[in-house]
């Protein structure tokens, strides 16, 4: 064989190593962006529980009155209840 046709199957080995390594890195990077969303997925609150919890009033930061189910209206809430010492 001809030291040209050699340094050419040798180029085309190599592009084609880097082609799979490309691929495979695609691959792998889209399978932890999917779970990375997975991982921050809403899950509705079962409609009892939302309604129970929807007529409860409860002081917020500044002592005013606030209705839990006013929170979540427009849109997802967080809601922290923090234990005051002292």
């Amino acid at each position: 064989m001809c030291l040209v046709n050699l340094q050419v199957e040798e180029r085309r080995y190599f592009q084609d190593m880097r082609r799979a390594a490309e691929a495979k890195f695609a691959t792998y990077r889209q399978a932890k962006l999917d779970t990375a969303r997975r991982g921050y997925t809403m899950v509705r609150m079962d409609a009892t529980l939302n309604s129970r919890l929807a007529m409860i009033n409860l002081p917020d930061s500044e002592g005013r009155e606030v209705r839990l189910g006013s929170l979540w209206l427009r849109q997802p809430a967080v809601i922290v209840f923090l234990r005051h010492y002292g």
